[in-house]
């Protein structure tokens, strides 16, 4: 009973002086699935206005795409536009409720929750404290009933109990701290290749491909081929000079393995090569250093060095003499293209248009593309005529890219031409300073890779496609987000450093000021990493502030040191903001004894543990009402010990609950003799255990620090964390109550005056109980034979008389 009943009391308890503890991990910690979906939708449009559309706007895909020069920030955002950026959404999280019905529900029933307050719920845990030990008194009564049963449960029931009292303490490293180093020993590392090819010679013929390769393994492998997929199995494999076609296997795309054992290998592989103008040979396994050799083949993809890219390309560039003349030679295919044109519809309208071969290489295309109503080229270079752009792709040349101007209108019309030299592909992107509502046939796609809103058509000749743009009016609302502050505090003995870290979004560009606290004088000023040339002006610092989001840090120093009651600086940040974290770095020569500010912030424990230590020491004066320790001199024990460990005062309990033992016996049987003998041993060797953990006790409490037992929200020793959820205007502040370090000793000095005097008064008490009834009791080890009693004098007098004769048998009595 007392067991669980003392670690469910200090459990109680701390949780009822700093509710933060009910859930040491409760903050910053990613949102549940519900919450980060309502925040992506909150946040879906700041996103896209205030980060991606004042950038370029996304480009398409490879086969789709134009990748214009990147424009500056703001020709996407327009100045006069007042965009909101959303609310603030704080980082944490704690109880989370569920409620299931079984059975339908109407749509209006109503539910109703009764929560309980900090207040009540520290009155809750504090009485069921109380009523425990009120249990836990009457349970203990053990004087009632004699015996040296009753002593000997004591002795049990106080190593029990005392061992359960240090669940109060708290844990060294922080949560935070383990969560660190598990994250750096569980980081994965990049395991090096197991094979790699450090040549590879490829030779190429009319109707052959022969690629030699030189392999390194580090143990028994596949490497992919460099062969194309759509060539079928090779004709010939061989791993130094051995056959090895039984080796190959292919994967889900078709792509050849090769396993290869351990070490370096020459392997050559054969292949035919189609009839065909031009052919890619694809290397999934980058060689270091590719050479060639190439009869009617022309082969790109390697640089002068012999770097290689992710393929080769061939073109064959004279019909093969080896060729029979009933091969059939593939014709020259007729120019033909792809024109993708993509309309970014800004604060300026532009359409990026690229022209791409979809034709094979080695023949010449111009072409003359229309352009858009209202489309102005603005690529230099280009030439445009009579509102036709003549595109000229070179034989080898594979696109034909420019840039141009669209005059923003209320309608606009996209017309596929009937022709047969090119397919085009439409792509539109609208800014949030418009609105478009699509007319015509339907679009392939809706959305690009990111989520964003960019409808996608492939038309056939003559289909169209109507946009009607308006203008949406803004709706009032804030401009600028606070996300984040987090101020960091490192005081002195006479002055203070601070820091100040806030992360805002923006879709306007302002100021924003920020009020430092008396006697502040400003060190630096840094935006998004740089340092800016920003003055303080009295009190007030005025950052500067343009679309999108941004980081700033600034510090300062403060005449104003650490003292016994000590406040963090009162700041001011101007709005409201969300998600204020505190951090100060108490110096190591102050004695912290109490915190306060914020729910979520440092707790400590000792006071709880003191809790437990009083209701600890009245149970032992209850015990134990004869020892020379009253509840009062339990209580000084504890405390003292505690500072090192707790575990210590169980440790004295048992000594003294011993003595007492051991002045109750009555030495009377050899066997009781032997038992009392063994427990004065027992006492001897406890009496060295006791006195070296009091010594350790005075040794770490005059010259080590004190343990306050400080956690939660991340602190711990002499680092102190608190954390906001919301904030009006002003910043969140802490207040620390401490003492200097000399205190510490000071008191510390007076405990072991007080337990020198003490320990003369527990010298002579235990002396009295150890030595009653003689120090050492004289027993046997051996059990003698018992030994015949001795005769007395008749019986000797009446063994020495003549036996009678036994008579004859017939004869009768004497006469």
């Amino acid at each position: 009973l007392v067991l669980l009943s003392l670690g469910f009391a200090a459990q109680q308890a701390r949780e009822a002086i700093y509710p933060q503890l009910e859930r040491p991990i409760s903050m910053s910690q990613a949102p549940p699935a519900s919450l980060r979906e309502e925040v992506r939708q909150v946040r879906s449009v700041t996103k896209e206005m205030v980060g991606k559309s004042m950038k370029s706007a996304p480009m398409l895909d490879s086969d789709t795409r134009v990748k214009p020069p990147a424009k500056p920030p703001l020709a996407q955002i327009d100045a006069s536009a007042k965009i909101q950026t959303g609310p603030g959404l704080p980082e944490w999280q704690w109880h989370r409720a569920e409620l299931q019905w079984n059975g339908p529900v109407a749509a209006d029933q109503q539910i109703e929750l009764y929560l309980i307050g900090p207040g009540v719920n520290r009155i809750l845990k504090f009485s069921m404290i109380v009523l425990l030990f009120v249990l836990i008194w009457r349970f203990l009564d053990l004087r009632r009933s004699g015996g040296r049963w009753n002593l000997k449960a004591q002795l049990l029931l106080v190593g029990l109990c005392l061992v359960a009292g240090n669940v109060g303490a708290a844990a060294f490293p922080p949560p935070a701290l383990l969560k660190q180093l598990e994250q750096r020993l569980t980081e994965p590392q990049n395991p090096p290749p197991r094979a790699s090819i450090a040549h590879l010679h490829a030779a190429f013929t009319a109707d052959r491909y022969t690629a030699r390769v030189a392999v390194q393994a580090v143990e028994d492998t596949a490497i992919p081929l460099p062969v194309d997929n759509h060539l079928g199995v090779p004709l010939r494999v061989s791993v130094d000079g051995a056959v090895a076609n039984d080796r190959l296997f292919a994967n889900k795309r078709g792509q050849l393995w090769l396993i290869v054992p351990k070490g370096i290998h020459r392997v050559v592989v054969e292949s035919y090569l189609p009839p065909v103008d031009q052919l890619q040979i694809p290397l999934p396994l980058a060689p270091h250093r590719v050479t060639f050799a190439a009869e009617g083949w022309k082969v790109e993809g390697v640089d002068e060095e012999g770097r290689p890219g992710t393929q080769l390309s061939l073109v064959r560039v004279k019909a093969s003499q080896a060729a029979s003349s009933n091969e059939l030679t593939p014709s020259v295919l007729p120019p033909f293209v792809r024109v993708t044109r993509e309309l970014a519809l800004g604060i300026q309208w532009e359409v990026a248009t690229r022209v791409s071969r979809e034709s094979p290489l080695g023949v010449p295309i111009s072409l003359k593309i229309p352009t858009l109503p209202g489309e102005s080229v603005i690529t230099e270079g280009v030439t445009v005529k009579d509102g036709q752009v003549l595109a000229s792709l070179g034989a080898n040349q594979r696109q034909f890219t420019w840039r141009s101007r669209l005059s923003p209108t209320s309608a606009l019309t996209l017309t596929a031409p009937h022709t047969r030299d090119w397919v085009e592909t439409w792509r539109i992107q609208v800014g949030p300073t418009w609105h478009a509502s699509l007319g015509g046939i339907p679009p392939i796609h809706h959305q690009d890779g990111s989520g964003g809103w960019a409808p996608v058509w492939h038309p056939w000749p003559g289909e169209q496609v109507t946009l009607k743009i308006s203008r949406p009016v803004g709706v009032d609302g804030t401009t600028l987000t606070i996300d984040s502050a987090q101020l960091t505090v490192r005081p002195g003995k006479r002055v203070s450093d601070a820091q100040l870290a806030i992360v805002l979004r923006s879709s306007q560009g302002d100021t924003q000021p920020v009020r430092l606290p008396d006697g502040a004088q400003l060190q630096s000023v840094k935006v998004d990493g740089k340092t800016q040339p920003i003055r303080q002006e009295g009190l007030m610092v005025s950052l500067p502030v343009t679309p999108g989001k941004h980081h700033y840090l600034l510090d300062w120093r403060s005449d104003q040191g650490m003292t016994s009651v000590w406040q963090t600086p009162a700041i001011d940040l101007g709005r409201e903001s969300v998600n204020a974290r505190l951090q100060v770095q108490v110096p190591t020569d102050r004695w912290i004894l109490w915190t306060s500010g914020p729910r979520l912030g440092p707790a400590v424990l000792f006071w709880g543990m003191l809790i437990v230590l009083v209701a600890v020491a009245l149970v032992l004066a209850r015990m134990g009402p004869e020892l020379p320790l009253g509840a009062p001199g339990w209580l000084l024990l504890g405390v003292g010990l505690s500072q090192t460990n707790v575990y210590a005062l169980a440790l004295v309990a048992v000594w003294f609950f011993a003595l007492r033992y051991r002045g109750a016996l009555s030495p009377g049987s050899n066997r009781e003799r032997l038992w009392l003998n063994a427990l004065q041993v027992g006492l001897v060797v406890l009496l060295l255990l006791v006195v070296g953990a009091l010594l350790d006790a005075v040794q770490n409490g005059l010259l080590g620090a004190p343990q306050m037992q400080i956690s939660g929200n991340g602190s711990y020793g002499h680092s102190l964390s608190w954390y906001q959820d919301r904030l009006e205007s002003a910043y969140a502040q802490g207040e620390i109550l401490s003492a200097p370090l000399w205190v510490y000793r000071l008191l510390m000095m007076a405990w072991a005056l007080w337990l020198a005097f003490s320990v003369l008064g527990w010298i002579r008490w235990g002396w009295d109980r150890f030595a009653r009834n003689g120090l050492w009791q004289k027993t046997e080890l051996r059990r003698k034979a018992p030994q015949k009693p001795a005769a007395s004098a008749r019986q000797i007098e009446s063994d020495s008389k003549p036996k009678p004769e036994p008579d004859a048998p017939g004869s009768g009595p004497a006469s």
